[in-house]
């Protein structure tokens, strides 16, 4: 699993110090809770759906900070 891990890493050119962000360890706690069976998202579930609430989300924590 680990140099499943390293290949995602080394494939898409991601840096390896992205590796102790507390987004990456979460992700892990998250599909281990999940178990079993657990199916990713889609590129389009990523880029539509999951970024949008994202970007959302960014914009409600600025307009709170602003106020």
């Amino acid at each position: 699993m680990c140099q499943a891990v390293v290949g995602f890493f080394y494939n898409s050119i991601i840096p390896f110090n992205m590796a102790k962000s507390k987004e990456f360890n979460a992700m892990f706690d998250l599909v281990l809770r999940h178990g079993f069976g657990f199916k990713p998202p889609s590129y389009h579930e990523i880029k539509v759906k999951y970024l949008e609430e994202v970007k959302n989300t960014s914009l409600a924590l600025q307009a709170h900070r602003n106020e």
